[in-house]
């Protein structure tokens, strides 16, 4: 008689924790990037005050 199947081996998370941690990083590369482009600065919260720099008709 074959014997049952255990389900899913341990190298199939392995792999999916492998690609989120490594999807996870270019998303947080390209926000640094994107973030460097518009401000001059990798960290978007130390930005200038957005609402003078992207929307100039609320002041600034």
């Amino acid at each position: 008689m074959a014997k049952a199947r255990r389900g899913v081996s341990d190298n199939v998370y392995t792999v999916l924790l492998f690609a989120t941690v490594v999807a996870l990083g270019c998303g947080v590369g390209y926000l640094a990037y994107r973030s460097n482009e518009l401000f001059g600065n990798f960290n978007p919260l130390s930005a200038k005050p957005l609402a003078g720099s992207i929307l100039p008709f609320f002041g600034g």
